[in-house]
């Protein structure tokens, strides 16, 4: 072969090559849009669960069990008529001295509504941890949007800070 037939050759392999850089940048734009917006919609469907009774009994519940203290303070409220007279910091050492006394690893939360009537609501919740289960009865009301639960006598059955 001559060199003007290596060189031609040469030249068809680099436009070959370009398409198929391209159609590789191209393919991974187009994955990271599919999961940008796949994320998006999980998310979406994760924030409008947390404004159901359902959802914030749940998420509020996981929280005392696995000791997140953000989600703790944020999802609940004390009792009618009586205060928290600890500082938060003070609340979250408590939650989380109360988590590393059990074993989590093991804990599954279940949630199913009892009752909702205009602002305030009753979920029923199931804490397992492993052969020992606790049910109990957390009270809810509207703030704003959402829900937030009210940590009275028996929703601490189930674990308050």
């Amino acid at each position: 072969m001559t060199q003007e037939a290596y060189a031609q050759l040469e030249r068809r392999a680099e436009v070959s090559q370009s398409t198929r850089v391209w159609r590789g940048q191209v393919g991974l734009v187009t994955v990271m849009i599919l999961v940008a917006l796949l994320v998006g919609s999980t998310a979406a469907v994760d924030l409008r669960r947390l404004q159901t009774p359902v959802g914030t009994a749940q998420r509020w519940a996981e929280a005392t069990v696995f000791g997140d203290c953000a989600a703790y303070a944020r999802l609940s409220v004390p009792a009618p008529g009586s205060r928290e007279a600890r500082s938060a910091g003070q609340v979250c050492r408590d939650l989380r001295a109360r988590v590393a006394t059990t074993d989590v690893t093991r804990a599954v939360v279940r949630t199913q509504l009892e009752r909702s009537r205009g602002r305030t609501a009753v979920v029923r919740v199931e804490l397992a941890r492993g052969e020992i289960r606790r049910q109990t009865l957390l009270p809810l009301r509207r703030r704003g949007d959402g829900w937030v639960v009210v940590r009275d006598a028996q929703a601490c059955r189930l674990g308050c800070a």
